[in-house]
């Protein structure tokens, strides 16, 4: 249970290591359909979150801090009923989510974001100031949002930079993006000297269901 409502999982296999799945906007775990047979296949339980407002969640609501809340709850919970949690896999807005969360839930943890938005709310404004929208109305809207969660909005991005640079994370993405330009995660994965796996042609969505980027995450998480 979340502020927004509750949240609901899928679990797959039995393993004794798991492997958490993290959607993006306006999707749900089913995006990950192609990749969870491989990781059940290689032993792993794997916990495929929809988030709230999302697949079958509850909630008509959903914004970023409300991905990474959900998380959050999500990981405490596993780790009460004592799951190993060896990896955490983010796609989209559901790997700033991932990089969001506080140090203590990545600490020790094999990361991946697969088509990640870095540059969120450049993105978000950029997309605002397309549709005739006012910034400033989004800033307050952003403002009273994150106020909610005891932050503020220009914080995220900080401390999504942070634990790039502290947790090294695996990066995923394809040239032709076009929600998430590959631009900003080469120049991003150059300064922290992280590591990117790249494609061509698949697009922000269809590199999720593609054989050699599974193939590259049951490496990854092994």
């Amino acid at each position: 249970m979340t502020s927004l409502g509750r949240v609901h999982i899928n679990v797959f296999g039995v393993g004794k290591k798991t492997v958490i799945l993290s959607h993006g906007w306006s999707d749900n775990s089913s995006c990950f359909d192609a990749l969870i047979p491989e990781l059940v296949s290689s032993g792993y339980c794997v916990v495929a979150i929809d988030h709230v407002g999302h697949g079958l969640s509850a909630g008509k609501r959903a914004h970023l801090l409300a991905f990474v809340e959900a998380l959050d709850v999500l990981i405490e919970r596993l780790e009460h009923e004592r799951h190993d949690i060896v990896a955490l896999i983010g796609h989209s807005m559901g790997a700033v989510a991932i990089m969001n969360l506080p140090d203590y839930r990545l600490m020790g943890r094999r990361l991946v974001n697969i088509a990640t938005p870095v540059q969120f709310f450049e993105l978000m404004f950029s997309r605002v100031k397309q549709s005739g929208i006012s910034e400033l109305m989004l800033k307050q809207v952003l403002e009273r949002i994150t106020a909610k969660y005891n932050t503020k909005w220009p914080a995220l991005d900080t401390r999504f930079g942070q634990a790039i640079s502290k947790f090294k994370p695996n990066f995923i993405h394809d040239e032709q993006d076009k929600f998430a330009p590959f631009a900003d995660v080469q120049l991003l994965v150059e300064q922290h000297s992280t590591p990117l796996f790249s494609t061509s042609g698949l697009g922000h969505r269809r590199i999720l269901g593609d054989t050699s980027v599974i193939k590259h995450i049951t490496k990854l998480v092994s």
